[in-house]
């Protein structure tokens, strides 16, 4: 009887682990970058950055180097009822390329979650208004 309730008591006590540490693997991705970007109205270098979601559509961007960080709040795009069970299969960024050089995030992913929108930035409405050619930009993460 004693070794049922220590089994029993021992699972009940590594769910919750096991939930959690499924729970950060959707919640995060690595992404290399080999163009700089604009994300809101901060310029991003080049490089490989782990990209985080936060509560309250909070996103966090960080650098490995350590040398560029980012905080922001982005939109979810997929939150009505139809489509808010749908889970983005694989964790990617979106960006629009202005001619051959001006990158801007418009757009991620995170496997197993929401994709998330970005508002087109002050910077890249000069773009716009210029009448830039313009390309989307799709980069996969890990």
């Amino acid at each position: 009887m004693r070794v049922r309730i220590l089994i029993s008591l021992m699972v009940l006590l590594l769910v919750p682990v096991f939930a959690a540490a499924q729970t950060q693997f959707h919640d995060q991705m690595r992404i290399d970058l080999p163009f700089g970007f604009v994300a809101g109205e901060q310029r991003m270098p080049a490089g490989t950055y782990i990209v985080t979601e936060r509560e309250g559509n909070g996103i966090v961007l960080r650098s490995l180097d350590g040398k560029a960080n980012l905080q922001f709040i982005a939109i979810p795009k997929n939150v009505d009822r139809r489509t808010a069970a749908l889970a983005e299969p694989v964790a990617k960024m979106v960006f629009r390329r202005y001619g051959t050089h001006a990158y801007f995030l418009t757009e991620l992913s995170l496997e197993g979650a929401h994709t998330w929108a970005l508002q087109a930035s002050p910077m890249e409405g000069e773009y716009q208004r210029a009448g830039v050619g313009v390309t989307r930009v799709v980069v996969a993460g890990k």
